[in-house]
C-alpha cells in the first residue's frame, strides 16, 4: 500500500511539476530560436508530446516493470509515439548543441553534460533496485550504458581510445538504438520509456559536443583502439551471456526487430556474428572517413572566407 501511495505521489510531481515546467521551457527556447513556419512546427510536436503525457491511460503502469505489463500497452516502432519522442529529442539535442557552440563549448558544460548522462543511467538502476528487478539481466555492460559510464569519465579525464569509441561505436550505437528502441513494449509514457530515450538523446549530445569542441578528433589512423576495445570486450560478454543466458552487446540473439534480426534471418545464428562483425568494421571507418571529408570540406571553405577578405 505505501509502495503504491509512493508511486502516484511520484507521477503526480512528474505530471505537475517537472512535465510543466519542462514544457515551458521547450515553448521559451522554441520561440526565443525560430520563426515563421519552423515555429509553429515545432510548437506543433510539442503539443502532441502534451496530449501524450496528460493521458492518464499512459500513466496507468507508469513504474510498472516489463514483465509485469499486460500484452499490448507498449508502442509499435514508427509509430506515432515514437516519432513524437524522436522529434522532441532531435529538436532539443540541436538546441543544446547550438547553444554548447555559441557558449564556447567550456570545460564547465562537459562537466553538466557528462553528469547528467550519468544521472540519468544511475536513475535507472535505483529504479529497478526499488521495483526489485536488478538482477544479472540489468547490468550496465550494453554498448549504450557503457557509454554513459565513458561519458562521464571523459568528461573528466580526456583519453583518447575512449573518445574514438565513444564516437565510432556508442554515437552510431545509441542512434540505432533509439530507431530501433528495445524498450517499446513500455507505454510510450513510462518511467523507462522517459528515462531509455532522454539518456540516448544525452549520450549523442555529449559526444557531438565533443566534436565540437574538438575534445573528440576521430581519426582513422587510431581505429586500431576502436577494434582493440572490442576484441577485449565481446569475447568476454559473449562467454559471459553463455553462462549467464544474458545477451549484452546481442552478440549471442539479435535484438528484436533491429538491422541484426534481419542479418540473422538469412545467416542464422551465430552466423549473423559475421555480418555484425562486418557492419562494425564498415560503421566505425565510414563515420572517420565522414569526419575527415567534413573537415576539409570546412578548411576549404574558410580559406574562401579568408582569401574573400
Amino acid at each position: 500500500m505505501l509502495q503504491l501511495c509512493c508511486c502516484n505521489f511520484a507521477v503526480a510531481v512528474f505530471r505537475s511539476f517537472i512535465f510543466n515546467g519542462f514544457c515551458s521551457l521547450c515553448t521559451l527556447t522554441i520561440y526565443s530560436n525560430f520563426s515563421g513556419h519552423q515555429r509553429q512546427c515545432l510548437i506543433e510536436v510539442l503539443y502532441l508530446w502534451e496530449v501524450l503525457l496528460y493521458n492518464d491511460f499512459m500513466f496507468e503502469y507508469f513504474f510498472t516493470y516489463g514483465s509485469e505489463l499486460p500484452s499490448g500497452v507498449g508502442f509499435p516502432m514508427f509509430g506515432l509515439a515514437h516519432f513524437i519522442w524522436l522529434a522532441v529529442g532531435i529538436v532539443l539535442t540541436v538546441l543544446l548543441a547550438v547553444w554548447y557552440k555559441k557558449a564556447g563549448g567550456t570545460r564547465k558544460l562537459d562537466l553538466i553534460f557528462g553528469i547528467i548522462t550519468m544521472a540519468l543511467l544511475v536513475v535507472r538502476y535505483i529504479y529497478l533496485a526499488i521495483v526489485r528487478h536488478l538482477d544479472v539481466y540489468e547490468l550496465p555492460l550494453h554498448l549504450c550504458a557503457l557509454a554513459g559510464i565513458f561519458c562521464f569519465v571523459h568528461c573528466f579525464i580526456n583519453w583518447d581510445w575512449m573518445g574514438q569509441v565513444l564516437y565510432c561505436l556508442c554515437l552510431p550505437g545509441t542512434i540505432v538504438a533509439l530507431i530501433f528502441p528495445d524498450w517499446n513494449y513500455y507505454p510510450p509514457i513510462h518511467f523507462i520509456t522517459i528515462q531509455g530515450f532522454l539518456f540516448h538523446f544525452a549520450v549523442a549530445l555529449y559526444v557531438i559536443c565533443q566534436l565540437i569542441s574538438g575534445r573528440i578528433v576521430p581519426n582513422i589512423r587510431k581505429l586500431w583502439k576502436v577494434f582493440v576495445f572490442l576484441a577485449i570486450t565481446v569475447p568476454l560478454l559473449y562467454i559471459f551471456n553463455k553462462h549467464f543466458d544474458t545477451n549484452y552487446f546481442f552478440v549471442n540473439v539479435p535484438s528484436k526487430g533491429s538491422p541484426l534480426e534481419w542479418i540473422a534471418s538469412f545467416m542464422g545464428i551465430p552466423g549473423y556474428l559475421i555480418g555484425y562483425g562486418v557492419l562494425a568494421v564498415v560503421i566505425t571507418s565510414g563515420l572517420d572517413l565522414l569526419y575527415m571529408a567534413i573537415r576539409r570540406s570546412v578548411k576549404k571553405d574558410n580559406i574562401k572566407v579568408r582569401e574573400k577578405r
